[in-house]
């Protein structure tokens, strides 16, 4: 399961994609909006992107997660337009039978969304500056 979203993230919100009486690990990751960027302080960041490749982008992802680790369970959100301090950008579950396959694909899924997603952002800085951070950042 994948999708782009402006909404609030919230693991909750997904948990049921991955969950399966059969598996006894789920693996959460949070990207959450962090104060301060190589050495400049932030306050929010813009999230864009293009999106019909992004989806295309998060499919591919997908595809390939799944073909290394079929034995997992997956969801990968990332979240577009303003995220505030300690709010998620993106939220990656992955769940399997034992938890050393579901912390390798989600770190998997991590490594490929940095290489791979069209998503770019802008911070905002508490003086009023903005700077823009794209893809492999």
């Amino acid at each position: 399961m994948f999708e782009i979203t402006t909404n609030v993230l919230k693991i909750e919100d997904y948990l049921s994609h991955v969950q399966d009486d059969s598996h006894g690990a789920i693996v959460s990751f949070l990207g959450v909006v962090r104060n301060i960027h190589e050495g400049k302080s932030v306050h929010k960041i813009f999230y864009e992107c293009y999106e019909k490749m992004a989806l295309k982008q998060m499919k591919k992802i997908q595809d390939l997660t799944l073909e290394k680790f079929p034995m997992i369970k997956m969801v990968l959100v990332h979240r577009v337009g303003m995220v505030e301090l300690q709010e998620a950008s993106i939220v990656v579950l992955t769940s399997s039978k034992h938890r050393k396959h579901s912390f390798e694909a989600n770190m998997y899924i991590m490594d490929e969304v940095k290489k791979l997603l069209p998503i770019w952002k802008k911070e905002h800085h508490p003086d009023g500056e903005t700077s823009w951070v794209g893809i492999g950042s």
